[in-house]
């Protein structure tokens, strides 16, 4: 979706010809990295002018299910806080509870406090404690993410911090240019 566009724009932008292999030619960080997605999935796609410049391209695609909403109703259902068990479908202040409970799960691990076999327990307790809600499943908990199936340790705080970066850039552009 929207979220991986932000990527590829972030690397269309990099000047790779004049600099590649060079630190000017390469992303800043993994989390500057994801503030370029995060930014397009929260602070552009989440927002009521974007919806009001496409949301009839959304309409004309889905007209049986969208004949009935107004683009207002669908900026509020977008926005709309409430917890939920995917990560990737979670809302803008849910979404941080997500990363935070898979940084405990990481960090527990290396800490020899827990292991592999206990993370589904693990996983389900956190979902309680700070979400109020428990996955039925092992596949709406522990299993829904590819990071850790490719080793990928560490990386679940850069969407965080991507996202406070995006924020504070988001601020920045609307006080230099407010329209």
């Amino acid at each position: 979706g929207i979220h991986e566009a932000g990527h590829g724009l972030y690397e269309q932008g990099l000047p790779l010809q004049a600099h590649y292999g060079l630190p000017l030619g390469q992303a800043i960080s993994l989390a500057f990295h994801e503030s370029q997605s995060r930014s397009w999935e929260n602070n552009i796609a989440r927002s009521l002018s974007y919806w009001k410049a496409n949301f009839k391209l959304l309409q004309d695609a889905f007209p049986e299910q969208f004949k009935s909403v107004t683009v207002q109703d669908y900026y509020v259902a977008c926005n709309e806080v409430q917890p939920s068990f995917i990560r990737v479908e979670a809302d803008e202040l849910t979404y941080h509870a997500h990363i935070y409970i898979r940084y405990l799960i990481e960090k527990e691990l290396l800490e020899g406090q827990i292991q592999v076999k206990d993370i589904p327990a693990f996983w389900n307790s956190k979902y309680q404690e700070y979400l109020g809600i428990t996955p039925k499943t092992n596949r709406e908990g522990c299993l829904q993410d590819v990071h850790w199936s490719y080793g990928s340790f560490g990386y679940f705080p850069t969407y965080s911090l991507g996202s406070f970066y995006a924020a504070q850039m988001h601020a920045q552009m609307k006080k230099e240019n407010p329209s």
